[in-house]
């Protein structure tokens, strides 16, 4: 007797060979067995009726750590067939951390969470594995342990090299996590205090990675001018220390930085050739998102993150120093300011945490200003300083040529790079990413076979990932699995409208149970974490 039987479907395995047509059997969480026709009695039947049935999605970068256990963020994911996400990263991940720097951790999670409390905090990646398996998700979760969590951890805010031993502990912070079960490290090197660390202080932490076996994923310092620079540097690191990278969603911020992507990938290529282990992801949207804080020059949260960033706003010479910096660029290490690349008319407020602050949400920063009368840097210091740092932006600054080329790569899975907030207009990548990718790459502008699609949503990440018992339809693998009408499949979230589920997909699976049954959900949430040391 199986649990689930799937009959009359198309099959388009993962591998990125040619679909097929079949039937899947699942007993418990994993699938027994593929055959062109199954006999046999089960629970639940299933009938495809043509459709498509693939492994379900893997979001390979994305931020739903403070809201992986709210069946209200998630259900967006669930919509789209996703049943794995990988969080932890852009060195941000809610573990590891220590009671005496509680605030600082919350203060450095704030700038990408919007408003996060003491609960979403752990102390370990075991105790954050336990706390997801406590209360069950939508969907599994691959964690990285994020190299800024473990700075402020260490060293807190502080804008200096690590002694010896401070190394050390950040060293054994980093082993610690991945023999719990963590896949990796993430980097964020344009946020502080990760933007603090040098070259040497990186290699010594990714060959503790790569002797675990583990992954290295970077925001590299910059996307914009000095994006080639920034792209060698991680390239070096990963050359020197042995290490397998992800380049986290490559693009070129800036009208004058357009086309760059394609000499990274050639970068890559080349360093692949070379025997560095080398990929990347992006989503597919010409706007990204982040903290408002981050238009700031970085200097300006040594010693204390954003709570200093603010202190120096209130200054009158300080406030005029980093007008200057934010507008015109400073002498920082691979930084510059994005404002001029972008224009203030780019970049749009997404969400706030202080009400007195939500007519904002939606409205450029030179709307707000021409309606207020005021210097758009103005306010983009009201927002940063009354909202302590936790106010989100989305940015207009790609090229949808670029994206297209990133797409088209060998090298490149799909992500959302999502950040889900209880606030506001959030980017609608959260909601559509991966329906989007199936309209727009695969239906409108075929510059992907269906096959290549989801092969880059899943087999591919999951070898990235070492989750090897998932990411493809075989026998004896794991029972994720979405099932949808790619004519069908519609990411409705807009700029305008961000908060709308995609539609297409009729059936989702998750450890062989159904979350999503002819699109509707189920109630079950049998999402675990997903390790490298478990089958």
């Amino acid at each position: 007797m199986f649990d689930i039987l799937i009959r009359n479907a198309k099959i388009v395995d993962g591998s990125g060979s040619p679909w097929f047509y079949g039937d899947i059997a699942i007993v418990r969480d994993r699938i027994v067995d593929i055959a062109a026709h199954l006999e046999g009695d089960a629970h639940c039947v299933i009938e495809a009726n043509g459709k498509v049935v693939s492994p379900g999605f893997i979001d390979m970068h994305c931020h739903d750590d403070m809201v992986q256990l709210v069946d209200e963020a998630m259900i967006a994911k669930t919509f789209q067939g996703v049943t794995t996400v990988v969080t932890g990263n852009c060195g941000f991940s809610t573990f590891p951390t220590v009671s005496e720097r509680s605030a600082l951790a919350l203060a450095h999670l704030a700038t990408v969470s919007g408003d996060v409390t003491e609960e979403a905090l752990d102390p370990s990646f075991s105790a954050y594995q336990a706390r997801i398996s406590r209360q069950g998700s939508l969907t599994n979760v691959a964690g990285l342990v994020g190299f800024g969590s473990i700075r402020v951890a260490v060293m807190g805010f502080e804008k200096r090299q690590p002694t010896a031993s401070e190394l050390m502990a950040m060293r054994n912070l980093v082993i610690d996590s991945i023999n719990q079960g963590a896949v990796g490290l993430s980097l964020g090197l344009l946020y502080v205090p990760d933007s603090y660390a040098d070259t040497a202080e990186l290699m010594a932490l990714c060959k503790a990675v790569a002797s675990k076996g583990g992954l290295v994923t970077c925001h590299v310092r910059t996307y914009e001018t000095h994006l080639i620079e920034s792209a060698q540097e991680f390239l070096d690191i990963l050359a020197q220390s042995g290490a397998r990278g992800q380049l986290s969603h490559l693009q070129a911020g800036g009208r004058s930085n357009w086309g760059k992507v394609n000499d990274v990938l050639h970068m890559m290529t080349e360093a692949r050739e070379k025997g560095i282990d080398i990929t990347c992801d992006m989503y597919p949207y010409v706007a990204g998102s982040t903290s408002l804080s981050t238009l700031f020059p970085p200097w300006t949260q040594e010693q204390g993150g954003v709570k200093r960033l603010t202190e120096l706003l209130q200054d009158v010479s300080a406030r005029e120093k980093i007008r200057q910096e934010t507008v015109h660029g400073g002498t920082g290490k691979l930084w510059e300011p994005k404002v001029p690349l972008i224009g203030w008319g780019g970049i749009v407020v997404a969400s706030v945490v202080n009400e007195n602050l939500k007519a904002c949400e939606g409205k450029s920063l030179a709307e707000i200003g021409t309606v207020e009368g005021r210097d758009p840097f103005d306010v983009l210091v009201d927002l940063v300083c009354l909202d302590e740092g936790r106010s989100t932006g989305i940015m207009f600054s790609f090229d949808p040529k670029d994206i297209e080329a990133v797409y088209a790569s060998p090298l490149h899975m799909v992500c959302s790079d999502g950040m889900w907030t209880f606030q506001g207009k959030p980017h609608p990548r959260h909601f559509g990413a991966f329906a989007r990718v199936i309209r727009m790459f695969v239906q409108e502008k075929p510059i992907l076979t269906l096959e290549d699609a989801i092969r880059k949503m899943t087999s591919m990440p999951a070898q990235r990932l070492g989750l090897m018992h998932t990411g493809l339809l075989r026998a004896g693998m794991r029972a994720d699995i979405c099932i949808f009408n790619p004519t069908e499949v519609k990411d409705k979230a807009t700029f305008d409208e961000p908060r709308q589920l995609s539609q297409g997909f009729s059936h989702v699976i998750v450890n062989g149970k159904l979350v999503l049954r002819d699109g509707e959900l189920t109630g079950k949430r049998p999402g675990k974490v997903l390790t490298c040391m478990l089958p």
